[in-house]
């Protein structure tokens, strides 16, 4: 599993700036990215740097730029990220490759990543250093556009032995191929121009063909041998009969869960039956989640023991998105990822609190917890990344609505290694969070952090937030109402956070919970309670009756509180607070004044009085068991102390380490690097020999384009002399063709231009088109056969009539256009527009309740008279009681008040443009 994690190193340096950008923007909140910051063509470390610049102090919680980089990175390590962030499949980048293990211990990875497993073992070629980089980027682009081709996000694939080492034979074989010349072999199957040898590299480009070839070829071949791999199963499972049925298996912590409708998708797809439990899973929401129990309660045995479930664990990290494929093809986080990253953007980002009144507070936790309780309800386990998008966008807006005018300052920077409870104080008092929060003063009485970061303030810095969000992340969660808190606990969130407010924790752990926490890991950190002095008793009781064992008792319980520390939130910081109530101090003390007030009532103490040695003896043991216990303290923290040096010093011995690895592996590039600019300086004689015998080759082309262009002259002037006897044959032709009289001429144009016209007409109306529109009505709105025949046979009368119409009028066109002296009497007639018969448009009135439609109404009656639907001129339809004027030799109607408009200016036809006068001016005699 390790060779497979380390098989693929993370490379985002052929990252575009627009898909730089893209990413950054779907990462980091709004609020952070400055309104006229973009990314520009340069490293993804460079853009970032200048984010940093331009931002707030808040964009600090995500640490340093290069840590930022590598959460950028691990961010679009999941499956389809290129379709998500709509990045092309031109562009070369790396990520991390996410690999899985079942609960058999075999190791697992999603489909698509496959497809990057492929690019690995690309074989090698050995030419020009420009064709390797097209080569390989090319044989990638295709890897890319066949992963794209797989719809199935969610589908995992056991990676076997078998796979890795036909992926390493086929590299190793192709790479052979290449060195030991056999590829020329494969030249024929390209028809390479022998008139192109000229080129001087024409030998490196075959080669790369020839490579490109058998290359695509091999992993086509490997591809269609393992589809049960490389396919969705939607594919081939008609085809490969599967053993077993991948589940997803999501853990957090002690907690394991499937998603009911992917375990219901997964088994109908190999085509068992679920007929038992199909409807209860599709009557639970699309994203809710079983555990063990219930699956096993629920699946039968016989489809259960074909179940490989495959361990998915979810990241406990606030501020890291894990985005999870759903069998739909998008995407969604778990509902708890999803509360804390809503109400870490909320206390950090957005900063809803700083700057509030009560009052203010109070009204928006409310709205805040009404709509949590709500998403909560509706989205189970799991929650859509849209529905996350959509609450970000619901709060900033409702709160910038409503709180845009509060003062919010910003938190300093931390420019030292160590920062302690004073520093803290100081910034919780700079952010106003002391009066919406009563009491988080008391929580720097109890922190004192020593970080070792080298130096580095960005992570100091980093941490002073994530103290500040865990301050206010306890008392939020702890004062959440009833019905919020029994989902947490039916989720089991409260055992995770370790919630006080959690009523049926509280019910039978512990009655009255004083100590609320906040863990982290991954950093060495030191907790040191401050007032433990202050929790001694005020009075030490005299009696001699106070036995050893009992201090020995009350000091092993102070130990073991002291020890033991719940965890409170989920967080990534490399520190540990812990916050404590504000009443709790005061029960203690109360508790023990009643318990150390009771001895001295006690009649013991005449008993005392007339026994000085018994009551210097019982306080010299008092002293000593107090001194023992304070050392045992002491020892304690120093032991912690110790194994944190140990520790502090194992991680720098892993590093210097590490350092020396790259030392090494860096003089290795080196060695590298001086290797290829000594190859690059035999190929740069090698190019200057070339460039001479090049130069050669430039002088005779010179001589040998001098001699054709004085052969071009001479078949120019051979051409010239051709040109003058076709013009004089064509003139003779002139002379031969008869000529006509200017009337016949002036006809047949005139029904060239109608013929035109016709054309037009029938190319606007479509008539075939509307006449399938009429017929799929017709048929629709009956359930007669007899009709929908009758319909249809009609249907195809008239569109066969149409068509031939058409043709008659295009073969007519052609005529007069291909013959300029052909006479009017030797033009075919056209016949009349078609019409639909009597018996369809007696059924079309008697279904749609309404008259057939005419189509083409232009071309109906041509040789008489068009009929006119609307004026050309006003663009409006004439009605049968509208007045209207005919032109005498196109036949268009006008209606009287717009024709007569149109010829005070123009005294011509607006259509076919002939001579036309007013009737009621000039009047006929």
């Amino acid at each position: 599993m390790s060779e497979l994690t380390s098989l693929i190193k993370p490379d985002l340096s052929m990252l575009c700036a627009s898909s730089q950008e893209k990413v950054i923007r779907k990462f980091l909140p709004a609020e952070l990215i400055p309104k006229e910051w973009s990314c520009k063509p340069r490293s993804m470390i460079e853009n970032i740097q200048s984010l940093y610049e331009g931002s707030n102090r808040r964009i600090l919680m995500y640490g340093s730029p290069d840590r930022l980089k590598n959460l950028l990175t691990d961010f679009m390590s999941f499956p389809g990220s290129e379709q998500f962030f709509q990045i092309s499949d031109s562009t070369c980048y790396k990520t991390y490759l996410s690999v899985f293990q079942s609960l058999r211990n075999l190791p697992y990875v999603y489909k698509k990543d496959l497809y990057n497993i492929l690019s690995e073992y690309i074989p090698k070629i050995d030419t020009l250093s420009p064709l390797q980089n097209l080569g390989h980027n090319l044989v990638k682009y295709y890897l890319r556009v066949q992963k794209k081709k797989l719809a199935a996000l969610h589908e995992m694939m056991a990676v076997t032995g078998e796979f890795m080492n036909e992926l390493e034979a086929k590299k190793q074989f192709l790479e052979m191929i290449m060195e030991s010349g056999e590829w020329k072999t494969q030249m024929n199957t390209f028809a390479f121009n022998s008139k192109n040898n000229i080129c001087k590299n024409a030998f490196q480009y075959k080669k790369l063909l020839v490579w490109l070839f058998i290359t695509v070829t091999s992993f086509t071949d490997i591809i269609n041998y393992y589809k049960m791999m490389m396919f969705p199963r939607s594919e081939t499972v008609d085809s490969i009969r599967a053993s077993k049925i991948l589940v997803r298996l999501f853990e957090f912590g002690q907690e394991r869960v499937v998603m009911s409708h992917e375990l219901l998708h997964a088994i109908k797809l190999e085509k068992l039956d679920v007929s038992r439990f199909e409807e209860k899973i599709l009557a639970m929401p699309k994203l809710s989640a079983m555990n063990f129990r219930e699956v096993f309660e629920m699946v039968p045995s016989n489809i259960f023991k074909m179940l490989e479930f495959v361990r998915v664990p979810l990241k406990k990290d606030s501020r890291e998105l894990t985005m999870i494929p759903t069998i739909d093809g998008s995407y969604c986080l778990s509902s708890y990822q999803f509360m804390v990253l809503t109400l870490c953007d909320l206390i950090l980002v957005k900063r809803v609190f700083q700057g509030m009144k009560s009052d203010q507070r109070s009204e928006f936790m409310s709205k805040f917890y009404a709509m949590l309780t709500n998403i909560l309800k509706q989205e189970s386990d799991f929650v859509s990344y849209d529905k996350f998008e959509q609450t970000k966008l619901f709060l900033g807006t409702w709160f910038g609505r409503n709180f845009s005018s509060l003062n919010q300052n910003e938190i300093s920077n931390v420019k030292k290694n160590v920062f302690t409870s004073e520093d803290l104080k100081e910034q919780l008092v700079r952010l106003e969070l002391t009066e919406i929060f009563p009491g988080i003063l008391d929580v720097t009485n109890y922190v004192r952090v020593n970080i070792s970061i080298d130096g580095c303030s960005y992570e100091a810095t980093r941490l002073m937030l994530e103290t500040v969000q865990n301050s206010q992340f306890a008392y939020i969660l702890n004062s959440m109402p009833k019905q919020l808190s029994d989902i947490f606990h039916e989720r089991k969130w409260c055992v995770k956070l370790r919630l006080e407010s959690c009523p049926h924790c509280s019910e039978k752990n512990y009655k009255e919970p004083s100590v609320r926490a906040v863990e982290a890991t991954n950093k060495s950190v030191e907790i040191k309670a401050v007032e433990e002095k202050q929790s001694l008793p005020e009075t030490i009781a005299s009696s001699s009756d106070v036995s050893s064992s009992d201090e020995s008792s009350e000091s092993t319980s102070t130990e073991r509180s002291d020890d033991t520390v719940p965890d409170n939130l989920p967080s990534s910081a490399s520190v540990e607070s812990v916050v404590v109530g504000k009443q709790e101090p005061i029960r203690k003390q109360k508790k023990t004044k009643k318990k150390t007030e009771k001895p001295a009532v006690k009649p013991e103490v005449k008993e005392s009085q007339t026994c000085p040695k018994c009551i210097r003896a019982s306080e010299y043991t008092v002293k000593t068991n107090e001194q023992l216990r304070l050392s045992k303290i002491e020892v304690k923290h120093l032991k912690k102390e110790l194994s944190e040096v140990q520790l502090a010093l194992e991680k720098k011995e892993e590093r210097i380490r590490i350092l020396e690895e790259k030392l090494q592996e860096k003089e290795n590039q080196l060695n590298l690097k001086n290797s290829e600019v000594q190859s690059l300086d035999t190929e740069k004689q090698g190019l200057e020999q070339r460039n001479k015998r090049n130069e050669r080759l430039i002088a005779t082309f010179h001589e040998v384009i001098s001699k054709k262009d004085m052969a071009i002259e001479s078949l120019k002037c051979h051409n010239y002399e051709k040109d003058k006897l076709i013009r004089k044959l064509r003139t003779e032709e002139s002379k031969a063709i008869p000529s006509r009289s200017t009337e016949e001429s002036e006809k047949v144009a005139s029904l060239l231009s109608s013929l035109l016209e016709t054309k037009t007409i029938l190319s606007k109306e479509v008539p075939l088109e509307k006449s399938s529109d009429i017929c799929d009505a017709l048929i629709t709105k009956t359930t007669s056969k007899v009709t929908q025949q009758m319909v249809k046979y009609e249907t195809k009368v008239f569109q066969l009539q149409v068509s031939s119409y058409v043709r008659i009028v295009e073969n007519n066109i052609k005529l007069i256009q291909g013959n300029q002296a052909i006479k009017l009497d030797q033009i075919p007639e056209i016949p009349d527009f078609p019409e639909f018969s009597e018996e369809f448009k007696n059924v079309h009135k008697l279904i749609i309740k309404k008259e057939a439609p005419l189509l083409c109404r232009q071309l109906l009656k041509l040789t008489d008279e068009i009929a006119d639907m609307e004026c050309v001129i006003c663009i409006t339809d004439m009605e049968s009681h509208d007045g209207t004027t005919k032109c005498g030799h196109c036949k268009r109607r006008y209606h009287d008040h717009c024709i007569r408009s149109w010829l005070k200016k123009k005294s011509i036809c607006p259509t076919c443009k002939h001579g036309m006068v007013d009737e009621q001016e000039y009047p006929t005699l």
